[in-house]
């Protein structure tokens, strides 16, 4: 198993953790779609809590396959995706992974916009989702 940086690293340290992994263990389709892949969940939950720290922000965690394609025996793999929008070039170290990411169409940057807003008699109270150290929702 990877040896993770200590949860007090800084995001400069994180951020290029991140992308060495992304390097070993990632993939980037032709879409441009960012993801690490791992044998265990709960590493890539322990990634994936750390990475907002350095920008990083993913969409979950999802098992991709359960059983070996080789053998059939159980060998689950998990995929941790990364938002696009959250991703630079320089983040990925591989050329065919750049090539991927600079080709394909741009993330946009603002996933969720306001779309109406009407006057009721509803009093809620309201929260920012802005993240206050990475300014990220």
């Amino acid at each position: 198993m990877k040896q993770l940086p200590a949860n007090t690293a800084s995001p400069s340290y994180w951020r290029g953790f991140v992308a060495g992994l992304l390097a070993a263990d990632g993939h980037v389709d032709a879409r441009g779609s960012v993801a690490l892949y791992n044998k265990d969940a709960a590493v890539l939950a322990q990634i994936a809590e750390r990475m907002a720290v350095a920008g990083f922000i993913s969409s979950g965690i999802t098992m991709t396959r359960e059983t070996s394609p080789y053998d059939g025996t159980l060998k689950p793999i998990y995929r941790l995706q990364f938002f696009k929008a959250t991703i630079s070039p320089d983040d990925l170290l591989l050329p065919s992974h750049r090539a991927n990411f600079e080709t394909s169409p741009q993330a946009r940057n603002a996933t969720i916009r306001v779309l109406d807003v009407r006057e009721t008699a509803k009093i809620e109270e309201v929260f920012c989702c802005i993240e206050p150290e990475t300014h990220t929702i």
